[in-house]
């Protein structure tokens, strides 16, 4: 098992990343400050709708580009990032097609099996991250 120190793991959401153990323990990653983002095409508007009387703006979905916006300031000293998953999803993409990048990227676990809710069916924690590439 490695270990990493905050310099070397950073997290790339705006969330912090609670991990909950099986003995109850809980592991924060806060936040870096530092977002990485996916570029977009650009939503087209479309016909909206009128709800008892009050009108819905509906556009088309947005398309993610495979190009990821990394953060310019990102320490020489990470060797590996949490990301989220649409992020995650793309560079498990282009991972597969053989492109390398500097970084481990891993992202919080929400299936059915690791997630964590809360009462009210919000998201508390998860139990384990992905690994991405």
């Amino acid at each position: 098992m490695n270990t990493l120190t905050n310099k070397e793991l950073v997290n790339l959401t705006p969330h912090p990343i609670i991990i909950v153990k099986d003995n109850g323990s809980i592991v924060q990653i806060t936040p870096s400050g530092m977002v990485v983002r996916l570029r977009t095409s650009p939503q087209e508007k479309l016909p909206g709708f009128d709800y008892h009387g009050v009108n819905i703006d509906v556009v088309t979905p947005q398309d993610f580009l495979d190009t990821i916006d990394w953060p310019s300031d990102l320490s020489n000293t990470t060797t590996s990032v949490i990301v989220s998953m649409p992020v995650g999803q793309l560079i498990n993409k282009l991972h597969k097609r053989g492109r390398k990048l500097p970084y481990v990227c891993y992202g919080p676990d929400s299936g059915p099996d690791s997630v964590i809710r809360d009462a009210k069916g919000g998201i508390r924690g998860v139990k384990r991250l992905v690994r991405y590439n």
